[in-house]
């Protein structure tokens, strides 16, 4: 492991007293798409960790000749978003550290996105029941546009833009996606860790829902931005209206799928969504099964999902 001094960002530049420790997740990482991710959160964090699941494919050799300013936890295998998270989160508590970042490989942070998610974070603080997290308005990589923050209601699904006037500066939220969410480390002694079992997907979500469920505020800030691609691929349809449909490969199929059953299972899973999903799910087995391509391993890897999920399988998928 190595250590640079630390940027005493938080502290001194932003005038607030919190130190953060910027937790980046990776597997595999494109090394070139990493740096950019790394160079980018560097300045705004007092220390970046890396918290690699077993790479192998050039991240080795490159961790040892260019990383010598971030501490990395090589954990030698790939055992998920959750587990990695997590022990990025024990590390940070034991250096002293009173808030964690989270940031996936391929998340480009804006020049100000910390500044404003601390002074969020300090803001909502003051009198407005306990706060889980905050998080940047996430912008799509590669069309320019703005993922919704959502609020589920009894019938319908409210979708809240930043550009809209009615956002305001700070949007409560019923979740946020974990890439960019800035979390004090005493929320995780109230609300717990990351679901390890859950592997990849819906590891935020479940947390999000966990935390709502004891009370937690999630806000977004829309004046903090994130760029961040979601799936391989984005397909656009018009039903009406432009839908994007985001692409992934079939072992994320398995995931998606399995996870979503074992949230339905969750009794602090809101009631409201899972029956919408329900609905969002049938929708985009229809396009999987008509549009896209590599449709016979989709379906199976699917159907493998909805089968673990209903028996309560957790964990890495085993053939």
């Amino acid at each position: 492991m190595r250590r640079l001094r630390k940027n005493s960002v938080s502290t001194n530049q932003n005038g607030y007293s919190v130190s953060v420790c910027g937790i980046v997740v990776t597997y595999e990482p494109d090394i070139t798409l990493l740096e950019r991710v790394l160079a980018a959160i560097r300045p705004q964090v007092d220390q970046v960790l890396v918290v690699d699941n077993g790479s192998v494919t050039g991240f080795i050799s490159w961790s040892r000749l260019n990383a010598r300013w971030v501490e990395i936890i090589d954990i030698g295998e790939n055992l998920g978003v959750g587990a990695a998270q997590n022990r990025g989160i024990v590390w940070a508590k034991a250096k002293g550290f009173s808030h964690v970042l989270f940031l996936d490989q391929d998340s480009i942070p804006g020049t100000e996105m910390v500044r404003n998610l601390i002074a969020a974070s300090t803001y909502l603080n003051r009198g407005n029941g306990p706060l889980a997290t905050v998080g940047p308005r996430i912008v799509d990589a590669r069309t320019g546009k703005d993922f919704p923050f959502i609020n589920f209601g009894s019938l319908s699904v409210k979708r809240r833009i930043c550009q809209q006037p009615s956002a305001g500066k700070y949007v409560l939220t019923d979740f946020l996606i974990s890439s960019g969410m800035l979390v004090s480390l005493s929320v995780f002694e109230k609300v717990g860790m990351m679901e390890e079992g859950f592997f990849i997907d819906s590891v935020d979500l479940e947390w999000c829902f966990r935390a709502r469920s004891l009370g937690f505020a999630l806000y977004g800030v829309c004046d903090a931005e994130l760029r961040h691609s979601l799936g391989d691929q984005v397909i656009h349809f018009w039903l009406g209206r432009s839908v994007n449909i985001y692409r992934h490969s079939s072992l994320r199929q398995y995931y998606m799928m399995r996870n979503r059953i074992l949230l339905y299972q969750k009794s602090y899973s809101p009631r409201s969504w899972v029956v919408q999903d329900i609905f969002r799910f049938l929708f985009k087995l229809i396009i999987l099964v008509l549009f896209l391509p590599q449709r016979l391993g989709n379906i199976r890897m699917t159907l493998n999902g909805i089968r673990d999920g209903l028996r309560g399988k957790m964990g890495r998928y085993c053939i």
